[in-house]
């Protein structure tokens, strides 16, 4: 009976998925829930079915890009892999991917399984699937009227470890990932990654003033409760660190990055040295941003972990040229619009700090919605440094979505000039109005909250400009 539930629950998750698409919908999560609805076991059935490694990838920023970055080593090394490419990383997005590429028979095709999980999401989804690598990108405060407090997020992604049969990457430079080396059962194998070097602090901050800084989400010891002190950081609350009330320290990394040069908006060239073997390889990466060498490094780690060569891991990064939504980079007829979804205050601030770095002049479109999958308290938007923005010359700013008049505030009293500043609450009309600032000469930096971004890019399909997600 099982079985035929199984094959019930494929067939009518296809024909959903065919429908929604054949009238120009998305069809990432309805299908989904269609099919758990015949057969709840679905995720634990197919995933089994897999005929190599399940991986889930989870964590507040980079978790889509992370795993598109993975996908593209495995793609460079020639092997078979599904994921969920829309970023549907709810129960029923991930449903959907599994049933779409399915056979009829109710099997999974496929050597990897790469599945990025909403953090509340883990303790079902890895019950269900049985990992064998599980990478953890970082925490953030993120969406506080859905989530709660960082240390109600990172006791649930802990507890959903146990579930993990053979190996855990974390980001050491986040000392609450770091710390979740506690929660992982026997015979787990946690690898370390992070970022050596960075901004060094100053004998001030090292003894406890860190949270005068933008952006720091955690300054207390998950072990003893005592202050952190910092030797360098990278951004937010990564970096080196070491409590000096215990002996919990930044981890000895097993895969270690260096950035060697950057500029402008590009990040010019990554090293990553695997430790255990002493292999070095030098990349250049496509697309800007500090955080994204950290999606990089996870990748590259979880890669290696998964038996990928170092060789083929570095061609998987550099022919990565983004996920959408995620500093996607758009062709127009006459210059370029890059997409960068914005969902929490350490995000926002490092894509600013990829804006601040453009020299050419700037159209800055900024989009906010406050559905569901948004977050409904938008409060966080005065957590974001938008102060820097005010000095900067040349960007103008349209403001639109749901809730276009509160980020108009947020930027009035940030010190934007009024006459920098346009509020089109509808978003066709807003896109129209910065596509004609733009010109053939500024750059289109365009920053949406979730729905807002999926609103977007349906409206850059319908003028031609991208694809349908779904399609890859």
């Amino acid at each position: 009976m099982a079985k035929l539930r199984l094959l019930v629950a494929v067939w009518l998750g296809k024909i959903a998925i065919r429908l929604l698409r054949l009238t120009s919908h998305s069809g990432t999560t309805l299908p989904g829930r269609v099919s758990l609805k015949v057969a709840p076991f679905l995720l634990e059935r197919l995933g089994q079915t897999a005929a190599g490694a399940r991986v889930v990838i989870t964590g507040t920023n980079g978790k889509t890009t992370t795993a598109a970055f993975l996908g593209n080593m495995l793609k460079e090394a020639n092997r078979r892999f599904v994921r969920n490419v829309s970023g549907a990383n709810l129960p029923s997005g991930i449903a959907t991917t599994m049933v779409e590429h399915a056979s009829l028979g109710g099997t999974l095709s496929t050597e990897f399984l790469l599945t990025e999980v909403d953090e509340a999401m883990m303790p079902r989804v890895t019950r269900a699937l049985q990992p064998e690598v599980t990478v953890v990108t970082n925490f953030f405060r993120d969406q506080l009227d859905r989530y709660g407090e960082l240390d109600r997020i990172v006791g649930i992604v802990g507890g959903a470890l146990r579930f993990t049969s053979h190996t855990v990457c974390l980001n050491a430079d986040d000392p609450m990932v770091a710390g979740l080396v506690k929660d992982l059962p026997p015979g787990v194998v946690p690898i370390m990654f992070g970022i050596e070097g960075g901004e060094v602090v100053d004998q001030a901050d090292r003894q406890g003033t860190m949270g005068a800084r933008v952006g720091v989400d955690t300054q207390f010891c998950p072990i003893c409760g005592t202050r952190f002190e910092y030797e360098t950081v990278t951004y937010g609350h990564l970096g080196i660190y070491r409590c000096p009330g215990c002996s919990f320290t930044r981890p000895t990394l097993d895969v270690a990055g260096r950035i060697l040069s950057e500029g402008g908006d590009e990040m010019a060239q990554l090293e990553i040295r695997h430790v255990a073997t002493g292999g070095t390889v030098t990349v250049a990466l496509k697309i800007p941003g500090l955080y994204n060498a950290y999606n990089a490094l996870a990748a590259a780690t979880a890669g290696l972990a998964l038996g990928l060569t170092l060789s083929e891991v570095a061609r998987g990064i550099e022919a990565f040229t983004g996920a959408f939504g995620r500093m996607e980079r758009v062709a127009l007829p006459s210059g370029e619009m890059t997409l960068a979804l914005v969902k929490n205050p350490v995000g926002f601030n490092e894509v600013l700090r990829t804006v601040q770095n453009v020299t050419a002049p700037r159209v800055l479109m900024i989009a906010i919605n406050d559905r569901l999958a948004d977050g409904t308290d938008i409060s966080w938007l005065w957590d974001v440094d938008f102060e820097r923005l005010r000095e900067v010359s040349g960007i103008h700013f349209v403001v639109s979505g749901r809730r276009a008049k509160d980020m108009a505030v947020r930027l009035k009293y940030a010190g934007v000039s009024t006459d920098r500043l346009e509020v089109i609450t509808d978003l066709q009309k807003a896109v129209s109005r910065s596509l004609e600032l733009a010109g053939d000469q500024a750059q289109l930096f365009v920053l949406p909250t979730y729905t807002a971004m999926l609103a977007l890019r349906a409206e850059l399909v319908r003028r031609g400009l991208v694809s349908a997600m779904w399609k890859g």
